[in-house]
């Protein structure tokens, strides 16, 4: 980032002593550090926890990490250190599949199976939303595991149907979770390539969140084609992605074997760029074309139709 001028902490200083010390992280824009300050000083309320939040920020520490929580959709979602933070793109298709496709569905029961789970963040939104849905969350950190607990207490989610198992999601399903057979697979895997995490993820993010949930690129998506499309182990399936070469990975590997009976195709953001690649049976028991149809349909697209 630019070296912040003198002259412009000097003009922060003056307008709050606390505003020179958030300069860092909104790359020094005064604007974005007054905001900052006003949810820190919202959230925190005492004077000594918010000068020791403004220190901390210098030093790079996400401000979801300083505030414990990031709101999702519906969801309060505690945050945590060693667990990944929630992010609103991640927040917008999640959104977008529930009011596409699982809210129209009028399956009763859908089995849903949201891997990586992390926080937990779309497993209990999409529990949120359809109460009668079988929502099993699945991470391999314990920490994760946790985290998904804490946010199922505390957005009053005990009683609906989620299940919070930790595992290692590369091995077999069936190693993975009972039944293994689902109506739907979400996953935001981490899918940063190592060379792309060093040079294009900012200082914040690599000091502090945790590297196995971002440094990835095609073994998650591998995983997704040879042991739950290929073995008709889910009638659809949404996974986050961070390239179209991802997309394009999913859509060539679904071969011969089975691509008939499948139909792949990319959700991309607000801001243009490939988010989801997503999949469906083409014969499946629901009518999945009109609803993922929908669903691809970017948000503010949407808006321009209506």
């Amino acid at each position: 980032m630019p070296r912040i001028s003198p002259k412009l902490f000097r003009l922060a200083s003056q307008i709050d002593a606390r505003l020179p010390f958030l300069l860092r992280e909104s790359k020094g824009n005064v604007q974005q550090a007054q905001t900052e300050l006003r949810w820190i000083t919202d959230e925190l309320r005492s004077p000594l926890l918010v000068k020791k939040a403004c220190l901390q920020r210098f030093e790079h520490v996400p401000l979801q990490y300083i505030l414990k929580n990031q709101p999702f959709g519906d969801l309060e979602v505690l945050t945590r250190r060693g667990v990944l933070i929630p992010r609103w793109e991640t927040e917008e298709w999640c959104l977008d599949l529930i009011r596409n496709v699982i809210g129209p569905s009028k399956e009763k029961n859908m089995k849903v199976a949201d891997l990586c789970s992390g926080s937990g963040c779309i497993a209990l939104q999409i529990a949120f939303s359809k109460p009668d849905a079988e929502v099993i969350a699945v991470d391999i950190s314990s920490k994760a595991v946790r985290l998904i607990g804490e946010n199922v207490e505390h957005n009053g989610l005990q009683d609906a149907k989620v299940q919070v198992v930790q595992a290692d999601i590369l091995k077999t399903p069936c190693e993975v979770v009972p039944g293994c057979r689902f109506d739907l697979i979400t996953c935001n895997p981490p899918y940063i390539p190592e060379n792309e995490f060093v040079a294009e993820c900012t200082t914040s993010v690599k000091m502090y969140e945790p590297r196995s949930a971002l440094i990835g690129n095609l073994e998650f998506y591998r995983n997704l084609v040879e042991y739950w499309v290929k073995e008709g182990r889910t009638d659809s399936f949404v996974y986050e992605v961070g390239s179209i070469e991802q997309c394009n990975y999913v859509m060539n590997a679904i071969d011969e074997t089975v691509k008939e009976k499948w139909h792949v195709g990319v959700k991309y953001d607000s801001n243009n760029q490939a988010r989801c690649v997503y999949g469906y049976l083409a014969e499946g028991k629901k009518d999945y074309h009109s609803m993922f149809e929908r669903f691809k349909i970017k948000s503010n697209d949407i808006c321009t139709i209506i």
